[in-house]
C-alpha cells in the first residue's frame, strides 16, 4: 500500500464539547496516515552529566537536530505524527534546581533548541501522559504547555485540571470515511509513589498527567461513541518497567482498556519493544520504545534487545473504503551506546534478530521493506470493522 500525504492539509485548534478538536478542510487522497512513536527527549539532563564525567555532550557538539536526522525519513509523508514528550519543557534557567531531590532523573528539555527541532522531524503532537512531565512540578507542567503551544506543537494527556489533562487529542476524518474521527487518549499508570510523593496526577483543582483509571476511560470511550457514529479510539498508555518485556499489571491493564471500548492500544514506557497482542479482538502495541531519547540506557547492562518501532497507521478515509487499519512497523536501533546517539532503522541482519525477538512473543505479521525501510505488517480490527 502507498503512503499518501493529504495534500493542502491544514489543523486548526478549537474546543468543542470539552474535547480538542483537529479539523481537516482539505483532502486529496483516500488514506488517512497517522504515525505514532514512543519516548522522546533530548536528555539536556544525561548530557550534562556525561560532560561532568568528562564525555561528549553530543547536543553541545552535534547541535539538536542531529539525533533525529536518521529517524527524519520514517516520518516523511506522514500527515501526523504523535510522540510521548518524556520531558518537561522548561528554561535551563527554570531547570537549576529540581523540586524533588529524591526523584530519580529530573528531565528538562529548552522550548528555543528542542522544540523546533521536532517540529522539523515532523512532530505534530505530544503526550504528556508520563513519569517526567511533572519533574518541575506545577510551574514546569505550566510553562510546558504554553511552550508547546507557542511552538504550535499540540498537547494531551496532562493539564491544568484534570478535564483538560482527560481530553483526547482529536482529528476530525470526512464525512464518508469509515471513521468520524481519530480520538487519541494518553494515560500515565498508576504509581503510588508518583502519586503520594511527587503529585504527579492531575485532580478537579490541580494540574497533572491523566492516570489510567478504567471507570473513568469507560465513561470517556461510551460519551465519545455515543456523540459520535463511528470514532476510531486509539489509547495511548505509559506503563510498563524499563528495559523488560510486558508484565503482569500492562496485561490487566490492556484488558480494562479494550473492555471500556478503546479500538487499538499503543504504549511506551520500557524503552525497547514489547509484545504485540490480540486482546478481545483488539490489537495491542504495548510498548513502542523509544524515538528518540538521549540517555546512555541500560540496553547491555540489563541484556535487554536494542529495538524500538515507529509505528505507521493507514487510515482508510474514502466512501468506500475497507474497514481495517493496516499497521505497519517500522524497527529502529535505541540503544544509544551501540549508535553513537544516532537512532535509526535496523539493518538486515538486525531485522531479522528483531523478528526472532517478537516470533515467540507474537504472530500475525507479514515482513517488508519500503522507501523507508524494514518492517512488519499487521492488519488491526476494531468496531467499525465489524
Amino acid at each position: 500500500m502507498r503512503c499518501p500525504r493529504l495534500t493542502g492539509f491544514l489543523f486548526c485548534l478549537l474546543v468543542v464539547n470539552a474535547e480538542q478538536c483537529l479539523l481537516s478542510p482539505a483532502w486529496s487522497d483516500e488514506t488517512f496516515s497517522l504515525v505514532l512513536v514512543g519516548d522522546t527527549g533530548h536528555g539536556e539532563n544525561y548530557q550534562e552529566y556525561r560532560s561532568q564525567q568528562g564525555q561528549s555532550d553530543v547536543l553541545t557538539e552535534r547541535g539538536y537536530d542531529a539525533p533525529l536526522a536518521e529517524l527524519k525519513p520514517l516520518l516523511d509523508g506522514a500527515d501526523y505524527v504523535i510522540a510521548n514528550l518524556e520531558t518537561p519543557v522548561v528554561t535551563p534557567e527554570a531547570a537549576t534546581h529540581p523540586p524533588y531531590p529524591s526523584k530519580d532523573y529530573s528531565h528538562w528539555t529548552d522550548p528555543r533548541l528542542a522544540l523546533p527541532a521536532l517540529r522539523k522531524a515532523g512532530i505534530n503532537a505530544v503526550s504528556l501522559a508520563n513519569n517526567h512531565a511533572m519533574d518541575y512540578a506545577t510551574d514546569g507542567l505550566n510553562q510546558t504547555l504554553d511552550h508547546l503551544a507557542e511552538a504550535e506543537i499540540h498537547s494531551f494527556g496532562a493539564g491544568r485540571s484534570l478535564d483538560e489533562a482527560s481530553r483526547p487529542l482529536s482529528i476530525q476524518l470526512p464525512p464518508d470515511a469509515p471513521w468520524s474521527s481519530v480520538e487519541v487518549i494518553g494515560v500515565f499508570e498508576y504509581r503510588k509513589s508518583y502519586d503520594e510523593n511527587y503529585a504527579f496526577y492531575a485532580g478537579a483543582e490541580n494540574g497533572g498527567t491523566c492516570p489510567l483509571d478504567f471507570e473513568r476511560l469507560q465513561g470517556q470511550i461510551a460519551t465519545l461513541k455515543a456523540r459520535q457514529k463511528a470514532p476510531l479510539v486509539i489509547v495511548y498508555p505509559h506503563w510498563g518497567s524499563n528495559y523488560k518485556w510486558r508484565d503482569a499489571s500492562q496485561i490487566k491493564y490492556a484488558e480494562d482498556i479494550v473492555s471500556a471500548g478503546a479500538d487499538l492500544v499503543v504504549g511506551h514506557g520500557a524503552h525497547m519493544i514489547q509484545e504485540i497482542e490480540v486482546i478481545g479482538s483488539r490489537s495491542v502495541f504495548f510498548s513502542l520504545g523509544n524515538f528518540m531519547f538521549l540517555s546512555n540506557g541500560r540496553y547491555k547492562k540489563l541484556q535487554a534487545p536494542p529495538y524500538s518501532a515507529v509505528l505507521w497507521l493507514e487510515i482508510p478515509v474514502g466512501r468506500d473504503s475497507p474497514k481495517l487499519l493496516e499497521a505497519r512497523l517500522y524497527p529502529i536501533v535505541t540503544d544509544n551506546l551501540r549508535t553513537d546517539f544516532r537512532s535509526r532503522p535496523v539493518d538486515s541482519h538486525e531485522f531479522d534478530d528483531f523478528q526472532n525477538q517478537l516470533r515467540p512473543r507474537c504472530q500475525g505479521w507479514s515482513a517488508g521493506t519500503d522507501q523507508r525501510g524494514h518492517h512488519l505488517t499487521f492488519m488491526v480490527e476494531t468496531d467499525s470493522s465489524r
